[in-house]
């Protein structure tokens, strides 16, 4: 039975959003969730698994999915607060009360536009108040997340190794982080809400001071969240300064290595221009929430100032997630000593803005949507890019990086040697180009809402086996060059390949598709929605060709290129909507 206290959450908090339809159905589902880009439960889909979401980081919603067990509140207020949320599912506290059997529910046409957070709950009828305890690590994505606990589970030594993410949420109870040191790769931590809720100073800056050992004996964090007031703290450590939640920045030393910032809104006085020995620069958090657009450009103007010049030794820069503008080309990017650079809330790239940076890594955009011409051009350096949100990519921003190991949505992908980009409709006239040393790492190609892939976009990725690009239309001449290694293509929406898209290939090409998750491979190549096909696009010449590729299915073609598979030995061309398929296949096997 439910408890009496989830009873009243249940009375007090209003059933449906304002202006929103509410169709409750059944369904079923079963890791979280389910979040659809639109209505009637169609487009793009995300599961959210129990925690806190800020709305603007979330996709576009517009119907979800509630599974049994679980229940999704929604908030206005800054910091997120269970008393005044709006509860978002269908059944009844009489149904709560009888402990109702169902799969799930569903609502249609949602407004989610007045409201900042989104709340998944594991709902438990037998608990006190009705939220489930969790206590979970995920293999998959390496993650540690604890609601309603007091301390963090016990992992193996191999989980501890792999752990890049803690999230602590909901556990006024909780007894603390652990020695942080032992998580070797650990990335970002998350205190949410109702954690450090009327807790002590001294337990507070207790916490801090893990957070503070953990940067400075084994690298600097990319996500620091805290929710909740909490107290101001500076502390310098081994060259290094660290300050929570500052209004004005101390006399800090001005040998000082590395400057790290967490949830510091309201501070103005920072003057780079007088850390001449500054390695790391990292903001966190919320801060500089408070600067204006002319301060931003002061402040990068000055960080980069500090990085591009040959003897310069500022290596690492990290902007918070307070800094949306687009990030500039400032300076002699030539000679920029840069090897790390993150900006957690910039929402595009301006042109050439990295271009011949000859030492940078990593790159992580968490929230850019366009990265204009050139932005990371020439950079054979660059090896990580972090960019899921991105959804156009401009002429010549990645050409010539040939040493690229995963771009896109890096924290949704296992692995290396991969481009997946999940939101990107646009890639434009040699995005990606390499030629003279070719692409040598990169084995997938998955970009599931891709519309158009200009010339010569991945011209020269020779290690390529599988590409997936399922809603694309268009695909420029060039775009596939020298694709030495394709196996699998998913192209069901390609109505236009262009001449030699896909030329040279090597080895025999299967078509796919992606259904539940899972490929289903023909036993042939079919493109079923293409019309037109370029010369040469899938040719060969004595050396590469498509070997073993005996059967195309080409149900909707109009125009095909006599020479469109030049020596791909074909056996079988199902086209009925042409008539030169004997010139096609006698070209192909001559």
């Amino acid at each position: 039975m439910v408890s009496f206290k989830y009873k009243i959450l249940i009375t007090l908090i209003s059933i449906y959003i304002a202006n929103t339809s509410a169709i409750c159905q059944t369904g079923s589902t079963e890791d979280g969730v389910v979040i659809f880009a639109e209505s009637n439960y169609k487009g793009i889909n995300t599961i959210l698994k129990p925690g806190n979401y800020l709305i603007s980081e979330l996709q576009n919603i517009k119907s979800i999915q509630i599974p049994k067990d679980f229940e999704v509140f929604l908030s206005n207020k800054e910091d997120f607060d269970n008393e005044s949320a709006e509860r978002l599912s269908c059944p009844t506290v009489e149904e709560l009360n009888n402990n109702t059997s169902v799969d799930g529910y569903k609502i249609d046409n949602i407004d989610t536009s007045k409201y900042k957070h989104l709340y998944v709950l594991r709902v438990d009828l037998n608990n006190e108040d009705g939220i489930a305890d969790q206590d979970e690590y995920d293999a998959n994505t390496c993650k540690y997340f604890g609601r309603h606990i007091k301390n963090m589970k016990e992992l193996s030594n191999q989980e501890k190794e792999k752990l890049i993410e803690i999230e602590i949420d909901n556990s006024p109870d909780f007894q603390g982080l652990p020695d942080l040191t032992q998580y070797k790769n650990l990335k970002d931590i998350k205190i949410l809400f109702n954690v450090i809720k009327n807790r002590d100073e001294s337990f507070i800056k207790n916490e801090f001071d893990k957070i503070i050992n953990y940067i400075d004996k084994v690298h600097p964090l990319r996500i620091i969240e805290i929710q909740g007031e909490i107290p101001s703290y500076e502390k310098t450590q081994n060259g290094k300064f660290f300050g929570f939640n500052l209004e004005t920045l101390p006399n800090i030393p001005t040998d000082i290595k590395e400057i790290h910032l967490i949830n510091c809104k309201k501070i103005s006085n920072i003057d780079f221009n007088k850390y001449k020995s500054l390695q790391k620069m990292y903001m966190y958090g919320n801060t500089l929430e408070s600067a204006t657009e002319s301060q931003w450009k002061t402040m990068i103007e000055q960080l980069l100032a500090l990085s591009n010049k040959k003897q310069a030794i500022l290596t690492h820069i990290q902007l918070p997630k307070a800094f949306t503008l687009a990030i500039p080309k400032i300076g002699d990017t030539e000679n920029s000593q840069l090897q790390y650079f993150s900006a957690l809330g910039a929402t595009s790239v301006a042109r050439d803005a990295f271009i011949k940076s000859k030492k940078l890594v990593e790159v992580n955009l968490p929230k850019v949507k366009i990265i204009e011409q050139g932005a990371f051009n020439r950079i054979n350096s660059l090896k990580i890019v972090n960019i899921p949100e991105v959804e156009k990519i401009v002429q010549f921003a990645f050409e010539f990086c040939d040493e690229l190991v995963k771009v896109g949505d890096i924290n949704n992908m296992s692995g290396n040697n991969w481009i997946f980009m999940p939101k990107v409709k646009k890639i434009g006239d040699r995005a990606f180009f390499t030629n003279n040393h070719a692409q040598k790492t990169v084995t997938s190609i998955i970009l599931p809402e891709c519309e158009e892939i200009c010339s010569c976009a991945f011209y020269r990725y020779r290690k390529v086996e599988c590409i997936s690009i399922p809603k694309c239309k268009f695909v420029g001449e060039c775009a596939f060059f020298d694709l030495y290694s394709l196996r699998e293509l998913e192209a069901t929406s390609l109505e236009t390949i262009s001449s030699k898209a896909f030329q040279f290939g090597d080895t025999p090409i299967r078509s796919f598709k992606t259904v539940n998750g899972k490929k289903e491979i023909d036993d042939f190549l079919e493109l079923p929605n293409c019309k037109t096909i370029g010369s040469l696009a899938f040719g060969g010449n004595n050396e590469h060709y498509i070997k073993g590729t005996d059967i195309v299915k080409l149900p909707k073609a109009t125009k095909v290129a006599n020479d469109a598979f030049r020596r791909a030995f074909l056996k079988t061309i199902e086209a009925p909507n042409i008539n030169n398929v004997s010139q096609i296949l006698s070209i192909s096997n001559s």
